[in-house]
């Protein structure tokens, strides 16, 4: 497996409503992120200080982008070589946006897709994140959303129960040890675990002891909707606050 360097992100919030998101989900989900909470009026005043990112990830309503300074600022950042992402909230429908015609990828998110926080991040990370990693990842995902396998085609597995609870976390176990993608998990350099409901201790320590008993070496990442930090049995844990 080639030999791959954490890619470097920034987020800008550009309204209200991004900036609970970026605080509340995103702000831990990625390696090595820059997060700017502004008004649109800061854009270009943050630009110059992005040419080393490799890519800017810009949230809010649709009324957020709706302005010449977004568009001044996406294409002048496209121009200079990062990739520039719009992830356009309440809105099914961006075509009559002028304003993201520099935006290297739109992604219209309606309500209901915001609705769940740690299948929100899945799917970032599984549209954005995974094109730029060359190291594989795998995502077991303790999400009623999620299906029960899922094969991205970008090198994350996704392997998911409904509700969780210790008994769902066994059936989750069973399916990844036992499934056919257990090779592709054992050649994991990463593991992104998503939880959506509550979820006690003792079910973090389980999940820890399961997840390092067939993937001990990878690193492994939190997505949960708790915002404790439980760095169990010395696996590498990252809380991602949802």
């Amino acid at each position: 497996m080639s030999e791959s360097r954490e890619p470097v992100f920034a987020i800008i919030g550009l309204d209200y409503i991004g900036k609970h998101l970026l605080e509340d989900v995103i702000s831990n989900a990625i390696p090595k992120v820059e997060y700017y909470a502004q008004t649109i009026n800061q854009l270009l005043d943050s630009v110059g200080s992005l040419d080393n990112a490799d890519m800017v990830i810009f949230w809010g309503n649709k009324i957020s982008f709706v302005s010449d300074v977004f568009a001044k600022s996406a294409q002048e950042l496209s121009n200079n070589g990062v990739l520039v992402v719009a992830l356009v909230l309440d809105s099914k429908d961006v075509s009559e946006l002028p304003s993201l015609n520099d935006c290297d990828l739109t992604i219209p998110l309606s309500a209901s897709a915001q609705g769940n926080c740690a299948a929100f991040v899945t799917d970032v990370i599984d549209t954005l994140v995974a094109p730029i990693l060359t190291e594989s990842v795998i995502m077991l995902s303790f999400s009623d959303l999620s299906e029960m396998v899922k094969n991205s085609g970008n090198g994350i597995f996704s392997i998911g129960v409904s509700d969780v609870d210790v008994d769902r976390v066994g059936i989750a176990t069973d399916i990844a040890i036992n499934s056919s993608i257990r090779s592709n998990i054992m050649k994991a350099n990463k593991v992104l675990v998503c939880i959506t409901g509550k979820i006690e201790l003792e079910d973090f320590v389980n999940i820890g002891n399961i997840t390092k008993a067939f993937i001990p070496d990878q690193a492994v990442a939190f997505v949960t909707t708790s915002g404790r930090e439980i760095p169990e049995n010395n696996i590498k844990v990252s809380i991602i606050c949802a």
